[in-house]
């Protein structure tokens, strides 16, 4: 058996440090989506460590969380959370082609993923109070636009309505396609 995802160090914490000292001003440091994982599942070699996709998502989550402790120990005062894999769910081919080929259920990723995104916000420490959720933008060639995903979410925990659109908006693409 493999080990599982841990964190060995930090070269956020590093970059803060240096970027810290030499700005005028505060500084925001931009740390990845747990979810964003997904690009290194393989069900053929993770499930060696990993029998399920999410619990690799979870532990992505608990290195995120230390980074954020620790950040909050360096005084830095805001965390953004960039998650653009949540905009390729609203497209089915490219949910087909990235997740479930992969034997990644991509519905599960608007329960338990909004889940796992959802414990980012309560790094204790108290001094990492922007949290946010950037969630990208997503067009096809016809210009075809998810516009619930464009707008950066003002607060520290994605809300469930993201995912009640995000599964809207899918629907109302895959119709159009159809």
């Amino acid at each position: 058996m493999q080990p599982q995802l841990r964190r060995r160090r930090s070269l956020v914490n590093e970059a803060f440090s240096y970027a810290r000292a030499k700005a005028h001003k505060p500084v925001k440091v931009t740390l990845p989506s747990p979810l964003m994982l997904f690009m290194f599942w393989s069900p053929e070699q993770s499930r060696a460590v990993y029998r399920d996709p999410f619990e690799l998502f979870a532990d992505g989550a608990e290195v995120i969380r230390d980074e954020g402790r620790e950040l909050a120990r360096l005084g830095c005062g805001h965390v953004q959370i960039d998650a653009p894999e949540l905009a390729t769910l609203t497209d089915p081919t490219a949910t087909q082609a990235i997740y479930e080929k992969n034997g990644i259920d991509s519905r599960r990723l608007l329960t338990d993923g909004l889940a796992i995104l959802n414990t980012l916000a309560d790094v204790p420490g108290g001094r990492v109070s922007g949290w946010r959720a950037r969630l990208a933008e997503s067009a096809d060639a016809a210009g075809f636009t998810v516009g619930v995903l464009a707008a950066q979410l003002a607060g520290p925990r994605v809300p469930p309505q993201v995912g009640a659109g995000i599964h809207a908006a899918s629907a109302a693409r895959s119709a159009t396609t159809s």
